[in-house]
């Protein structure tokens, strides 16, 4: 069962979620040179609930448009998934020393 399955709700309908929409390269284009390169731009991890549910990949732009917000915010996916082998999920680290 996928995690979208396990969900007993669509965050995306949610009333404290804005909308967030990946941006058409085009219009990636006009915020660059409007706003200056992506690498100044705040990130959203590639983690965050709502970048996966709407499918973005590392680099792409995304828009939040919030209801009381006149300009859009926007956010770069920014990471790498991490894909754990399930051996290692199922491993029990018990020769690990806490104390120090």
């Amino acid at each position: 069962m996928s995690k979208k399955e396990e969900r007993r709700f669509d965050l995306m309908k949610h009333k404290l979620v804005p909308k967030h929409v990946i941006v058409s390269e085009k219009e990636k284009e006009e915020v660059i040179k409007k706003y200056g390169p992506l690498k100044y731009f705040p990130k959203i991890s590639i983690k965050d609930p709502i970048v996966q549910e709407i499918g973005a990949k590392p680099g792409d732009l995304i828009r939040i448009e919030r209801p009381d917000s006149i300009v859009p915010f926007y956010r770069v996916v920014e990471g790498v998934p991490i894909m754990i082998p399930r051996a290692a999920k199922e491993e029990k680290f018990s020769d690990i020393d806490v104390e120090g």
